[in-house]
């Protein structure tokens, strides 16, 4: 039998924190944007949505009709966010398995 792996990019495939808080940001902006509201408002309608679909984007989605490529773009593009560098530590680790290998975000 040949192992599948799957891996949550986030927050299992770096340590540092500052970038997940980047990519919150991010979110957290586009939500503001979208809905015309200020940032504390918008973290309240993520957490609403994160209860309710388990993610924003689902949440987005269903309640004001978020084209998912839109708010990709949107985030992975905000001025703040940072990238996780080069880690060869990790590189070893991955390239050591075998079978297939799928990343979420």
């Amino acid at each position: 039998m040949t192992a599948t792996w799957l891996f949550d990019y986030d927050r299992t495939s770096y340590a540092d924190p500052a970038i997940l808080g980047g990519i919150n940001l991010g979110i957290t902006r586009f939500v503001a944007r979208r809905l015309g509201g200020e940032l504390d408002a918008a973290a309240r309608v993520r957490e609403r949505d994160y209860q309710e679909f388990g993610t924003t984007l689902g949440g987005m989605v269903h309640h004001h009709d978020v084209d998912p490529e839109d708010y990709f773009d949107a985030v992975h593009s905000d001025p703040d966010l940072r990238l996780p560098g080069p880690d060869p530590e990790l590189a070893r680790a991955l390239e050591g398995l075998t079978g297939p290998c799928h990343v979420f975000t």
